[in-house]
């Protein structure tokens, strides 16, 4: 059955979500909680597709560069195009 965990951080301004090492945290208990019995997947801000890896959802270098690969192809009126 699904099960939902919220982690909260220190209200330590110079600690965000966004922050490498904060970013690194959450890899590491996402592990954690994947090595528990019984768990299947585990999804988080680092792999929100569950896939046991940083997600190149999750990698702007990754969107960017794919980003810019759509900007450069030619308009289209196929929405499944756009």
């Amino acid at each position: 059955m699904p099960l939902s965990v919220l982690v909260t951080v220190p209200s330590d301004p110079a600690l965000t979500l966004t922050s490498t090492q904060a970013l690194s945290d959450v890899g590491t208990l996402e592990k954690a909680i994947a090595a528990l019995p019984n768990v299947q997947t585990v999804r988080s801000v680092v792999d929100p597709m569950g896939e046991g890896k940083i997600s190149d959802l999750a990698r702007p270098a990754v969107q960017l560069a794919k980003t810019a690969t759509a900007f450069r192809s030619p308009p289209s009126t196929d929405i499944n195009v756009q």
